[in-house]
Parts: structure tokens; C-alpha cells; sequence
């Protein structure tokens, strides 16, 4: 309290000394006033220099150590206090470890319990199944066979089977895959000419929830035989055939239809289309999407167009041109068709690619280390997602193939644990715009509402040998319905979208032979910059 009335003090004595020096000087010694004044002044300049000079030199205030003391006791207080709460929670989380443990080892124990029960139901239902077997028509065993002897003959193949197949193994050669004989390519090229391929739709599900989170559409094609020709193999002929323009377009404009009824029942469920290299470079497909975009823009983000990775990974300049000039009308891409670990993701995320579609057998093969990869399958989710990408594990088929990939961190799955393939309805499909002033065609549906459409078009009447001889040896003259052009299911829509424009009419009627096809075909204003030649196309 002294030292802080102190300084206060100071200057009240040299006021009031000055004050008297300059009374003294003008009353005493007659001195005039200003000089007075400045006599006073100088008093208390010297006053005030002798104080601050005492002061320097004085010694600090002493330390108040029981305040100290008090401050050092609290800091032990608190440093007692928290080792209690650190040692307290490593007993918590021991805690929680071992109950985490026992929880585990009994469910584990319950599910193997569980396990053991179903192998022994299944057991005893296949020695029934036997018994019931050798009642019938089975082989002939002693009488005192056993039930497991029973149940193993029932599924092994006759001696006969045997020695045959030891003669000669080579005798019957796996069956080829639909699709690959010349008569399956000629099936397929003459439905994406008449557009008459079937389409399937299969859900995309967010794991673990299940809930469906995408569409991926899926072109096939009905062989005679009843077996179906793929989406990759359809594409194949599509491009073979020179055809790429015409299935890209029919595509769009169908995968359009069902975005369309999607969204008008309330279902905001992007969808995957496939297609092919030759859509980045097609004139009049870009025009369709720029006249969607103005007249449609909700439909641009629910539509993800669809490569493979290697025809991504060998785009030239042409296709990385059209592929930008389609990423700035707000479209996003997928990548399918992975064989391999080795993926960039940044680049695919800058080109527009959003989607990264990898089978499930792929990465458990490289997690076995069967498929040589840069990263470690586990963690394959995480790059993609840290550089913006989404992984798709397809092929998830079985639920322990689902259990496999527990450790992967799946996000989005297809498989037919999460649902098949389903056909679309005929009804969405034949939705036709009313501007174009002509009949719909005859909706196709799936193999769920009617038998093969796409092949009883071109399926011959009942015929004697001889006549079907001579029509293998000699082509006959086509007799199907004629159908509309070749680009009509594009041409109606961008006609619907208000952008009606002449486009080059691709070939009718599908070639017998393999025809190479030229990517420049487009025009010379797309050789010099073909993403201005699409613009420009565009908006004429």
C-alpha cells in the first residue's frame, strides 16, 4: 500500500517546493514573476531528477512466499488428481476389452453351436435324400450298405461316366460362351440394329444398411438356345460390327426413360450406362446430352456414363477432348471392367470419373496374393475415397463372399445377394414423345413379361431339310417388320428435347464380317479440335 501512494507523495513535495522557491524569489527578493516561475520550475526539475536517481537504486518488494507455496501445493493437488483419472481409465478400457473379448467368444461359440447343428441337418437330409434314391432307380448296393454309403453313391458320377472320361478327356471341350460363335455375333448385330435388345436393371447397395444407392443398366441380347449374350460381349459385337453409334444411342435414350420414371415416383437413384469409346466422338450423341442438359438438368446427375478400364486407359487425345467437353455439361463417369490393382485415382477423379466398379474374386485374389497390387486390397476403399471416388465391389454373389470383405470396407456392393438383374417393365420402354407425329413400335420387355422378343423377329417358320439347306447355303432376302431408322431411339429424344438437327444416318443392316471402323469418320473439324466440333455442332 506505501509503495503504490508513494510516487504521489513524491510529487506533492516537489510541487509544493517549487511552489515556495518561486513565492520566495518574487516576494522576497523582488524578482519579477516570470522569472519567479521559471526559478520555481527548474527547483522542481532538480527535485524530481534527485528522486528518480534515489529510486533506482532501491531494492525490489520482497516476495510474498506463502502465496508461492499455496500455488505449489495446488499444482501437486492437480497432478495427484490426474494420475488418478489416467489410472482410472486404463482399468475402464481393460475393462471394456476383456467384456468386448467375452461378448465375442460367446457368439462365436453360439454361431459354431449354431453351424455344427445345420452341417448335421444337412447331413441327415442328404442320407434321407439317398435312401430315397437307392429305394427308387439307384445303383445297386449289398444289403448292408450304410446310409453315408448310400448318400456318397447317389452323388458320384456311374462306372461308365468314368472310364469314359479317363479314356478320353479330352473328348468334350468346355461349351464356348454365348456370343463368341459368328451366328451369336450376327444374333446380336441384328438386334442393335432393329433395337431389340433387352434391359436389365441391378441394384447398387450401400453396405451395411443394404439400402439401394444406384442402378446399373445392362444390354443383353436372347440367343435361340435361350441363353443370354452380356453387356461386355454386346458391346464387343457393337464395335466390331460398326455399330458403337447406334447401341450408345439406343442406350441413352432408353437409360433417359427409366431416370425419367425414377425420379417421377420419388426415387433420386443415380444410374451406371455403359458404353462405348465411340460415344466420346459421336456428334449427334453429344447433341442429345447438350439438349438435355438445357431441357432436363435434373437428369443430368442421375445418369453416370460407363467405361471399361481398358478403354479408358487407352484413350487418345480425341476421346480425353470429347470426354471433357461431356464432364463440363455436368455428366459423371464410372470405370468397369478392372482387372487390376494398379489404379491412379487422381487422374480419374479430375477427368470426371466418380465410380471405381472392381470385382469382389479380384480382390480376394490379391489379398491371398494370387493378383500382384501396388496397395493392399483392404485398403483399396480408402485411396479411392480419399481422392473422391467411390468403390463398387461387384460380384458379391454369396453371403461369404460378403463375409470375406468384411475387412475391406465396403461401401457400395452388386451382387445377387443384394438383388438380380430384373428386366424393364415394356411400359417404361415404350414411352414415346407425342411431337414426333408417328406410331410407337412395339415395346420390348424382358425375359419376365414375354418370350425372346428379341430374337422371334428374326426366328425362322418350320421348314422341311432341303429348303433349310438351301437357305444356309444362300442368303435369303430379310422379311421383318421394317422398323424406323437405325438412330431413331436418339433422334426421338433429342426431337422431344426441342433440339431436332440432321445427324448422319449410320448403316441399316448389320455386315456379316468384322468392319473397321475409322474414329475420324466424324469429320475433318474433328481431327483439328473435336471438342469445338462438337460445340459447334451443337449449337447450330
Amino acid at each position: 500500500m506505501t509503495s503504490r501512494f508513494e510516487p504521489i507523495a513524491i510529487f506533492a513535495g516537489v510541487v509544493i517546493l517549487a511552489v515556495a522557491s518561486a513565492l520566495t524569489l518574487w516576494s522576497g527578493l523582488g524578482l519579477s514573476w516570470p522569472v519567479s516561475a521559471l526559478a520555481g520550475m527548474g527547483v522542481a526539475v532538480a527535485l524530481l531528477a534527485i528522486a528518480a536517481w534515489s529510486r533506482r537504486g532501491a531494492a525490489p518488494a520482497p516476495i510474498n512466499t506463502s502465496e508461492v507455496a499455496a500455488v505449489l501445493e495446488e499444482l501437486a493437488a492437480t497432478r495427484e488428481r490426474l494420475a488418478a483419472v489416467e489410472e482410472r481409465m486404463g482399468v475402464l478400457d481393460r475393462a471394456m476389452v476383456e467384456y468386448s473379448r467375452k461378448t465375442v467368444t460367446a457368439v462365436a461359440n453360439e454361431l459354431d453351436m449354431v453351424g455344427s447343428v445345420v452341417r448335421d441337418l444337412a447331413q441327415a437330409v442328404a442320407m434321407h435324400d439317398a435312401e430315397l434314391f437307392a429305394r427308387t432307380d439307384g445303383p445297386n448296393l449289398p444289403a448292408d450298405a450304410s446310409a453315408a454309403d448310400v448318400a456318397r453313391s447317389a452323388f458320384q458320377a456311374p462306372p461308365e461316366a468314368v472310364r469314359a472320361a479317363e479314356a478320353d478327356p479330352q473328348a468334350e471341350p468346355p461349351a464356348p460362351r454365348p456370343g463368341q460363335s459368328r451366328e451369336d455375333r450376327n444374333v446380336v448385330a441384328r438386334a442393335i440394329t432393329q433395337e431389340r435388345l433387352d434391359l436389365f436393371l441391378q441394384p447398387i447397395m450401400a453396405a451395411p444398411h443394404r439400402r439401394v444407392t444406384l442402378y446399373e443398366t445392362m444390354a443383353r441380347v436372347r440367343l435361340p438356345s435361350g441363353a443370354f449374350v452380356e453387356m461386355p460381349d454386346v458391346a464387343a459385337v457393337a464395335q466390331q460390327r460398326g455399330l458403337a453409334a447406334q447401341f450408345d444411342a439406343y442406350l441413352l435414350a432408353n437409360v433417359v426413360k427409366i431416370a425419367r420414371h425414377l425420379l417421377g415416383r420419388g426415387r433420386d437413384v443415380p444410374i451406371l450406362c455403359g458404353l462405348t469409346t465411340r460415344a466420346l466422338v459421336d456428334q449427334t450423341f453429344f447433341q442429345a446430352l447438350t439438349a438435355l442438359g438445357a431441357a432436363e438438368r435434373e437428369l443430368v446427375g442421375r445418369i453416370v456414363f460407363q467405361f471399361p478400364l481398358a478403354d479408358v486407359r487407352a484413350f487418345g487425345v480425341l476421346e480425353l477432348e470429347g470426354l471433357e467437353a461431356i464432364r463440363e455439361l455436368g455428366f459423371r463417369f464410372a470405370v468397369s471392367g478392372v482387372s487390376d490393382l494398379k489404379l491412379d485415382a487422381r487422374p480419374l477423379f479430375e477427368r470426371g470419373f466418380r465410380f471405381v466398379s472392381v470385382p469382389a474374386e479380384l480382390l480376394l485374389a490379391a489379398q491371398s496374393g494370387a493378383v500382384p497390387t501396388d496397395i493392399h486390397p483392404a485398403d483399396l476403399a480408402g485411396l479411392m475415397a480419399r481422392h473422391g471416388l467411390a468403390l463398387i465391389v461387384e460380384g458379391v454373389d454369396a453371403d461369404d463372399v460378403m463375409i470375406d470383405l468384411a475387412d475391406f470396407s465396403v461401401a457400395l456392393a452388386r451382387g445377387d445377394i443384394f438383388g438380380a438383374p430384373r428386366p424393364v417393365r415394356a411400359d417404361v420402354l415404350a414411352e414415346r414423345p407425342a411431337a414426333e407425329g408417328r406410331p410407337s413400335p412395339e415395346p420390348q420387355a424382358g425375359p419376365a413379361t414375354q418370350a425372346a422378343p428379341a430374337t422371334q423377329a428374326f426366328r425362322p417358320e418350320p421348314v422341311s431339310a432341303a429348303a433349310r439347306a438351301r437357305t444356309a447355303a444362300t442368303p435369303q432376302p430379310r422379311t421383318e417388320t421394317v422398323m424406323p431408322p437405325p438412330d431413331s431411339a436418339l433422334a426421338a429424344l433429342v426431337r422431344e428435347l426441342g433440339a431436332s438437327r440432321s445427324a448422319p444416318q449410320p448403316q441399316q443392316s448389320a455386315p456379316a464380317e468384322p468392319a473397321a471402323t475409322d474414329p475420324a469418320a466424324t469429320g475433318d473439324g474433328l481431327r483439328q479440335s473435336l471438342r469445338s466440333f462438337l460445340k459447334n455442332g451443337a449449337g447450330r
